[in-house]
């Protein structure tokens, strides 16, 4: 698709990848401006220009196209993020398409990076030791999702 007015042509790839920060993050309720501007964005792209991600991308990477996050990999590859083979992305991708189909793999491609990846896991994921660990206070913001387990936290409080 292209940005009218601009040299650049945008994947819809690079459109997920360009809306998925205001998805995530919509702004204050109740006006969710980020997700109103990406709202604009995707209205003026159905009617053939990509302009609205465009200046969106410009402003965030500096440039025209969709940044890369390769950095990420470097932590998701050796802490055990990411896919050990083709066959587990597809599984996974299929199953991002059943349950959003509009944004099935948004988020596929950092683990997919990790395919193949030349040093081994270091850090692997795994419980926490919760008996050794020292006390500690969680903080959040007004506008972090609520618990669907509230009573996991209250459990877990120590005096």
């Amino acid at each position: 698709m292209q940005a009218k007015g601009l040299h650049v042509a945008y994947s819809g790839f690079d459109i997920k990848v360009a809306a998925a920060p205001d998805v995530i993050s919509p702004g204050a309720a109740p006006d969710f401006p980020d997700w109103q501007r990406s709202a604009r964005a995707v209205a003026q792209a159905e009617a053939g220009d990509a302009a609205g991600f465009a200046v969106h991308v410009r402003e965030t990477a500096k440039s025209l196209k969709v940044f890369s996050f390769r950095g990420m990999n470097v932590t998701h590859c050796a802490d055990g993020l990411g896919f050990n083979g083709y066959e587990e992305y597809r599984k996974a991708k299929e199953l991002g398409e059943r349950l959003s189909p509009n944004f099935a793999g948004n988020e596929l491609w950092h683990p997919l990076g990790c395919v193949g990846w030349p040093t081994p896991v270091t850090n692997p994921p795994g419980p926490l030791p919760v008996d050794r660990l020292p006390p500690f206070a969680g903080a959040g913001t007004w506008s972090d999702p609520p618990t669907s387990r509230p009573s996991w936290t209250a459990s877990r409080a120590r005096p």
